[in-house]
């Protein structure tokens, strides 16, 4: 159960990865309006890093 919703999580980030420039990243996205194209600091791209990172180590021992 907690790492299918892990696995659900993961692909909630997809949405903030689909950028008009390959590497980029959204950072914000208020609930009423479309994605803030602005500058994202580069302490999210480490987190989102960090639990890829992570949720391929517990898949991994998973199998």
């Amino acid at each position: 159960r907690y790492l299918a919703s892990g696995v659900r999580a993961i692909g909630a980030l997809q949405p903030f990865l689909d950028t008009p420039v390959k590497g980029l990243w959204f950072d914000k996205w208020p609930a009423d309006r479309p994605m803030l194209d602005e500058p994202a600091p580069a302490s999210t791209f480490y987190h989102i890093v960090c639990a890829i990172y992570e949720a391929e180590a517990v898949l991994a021992t998973a199998n």
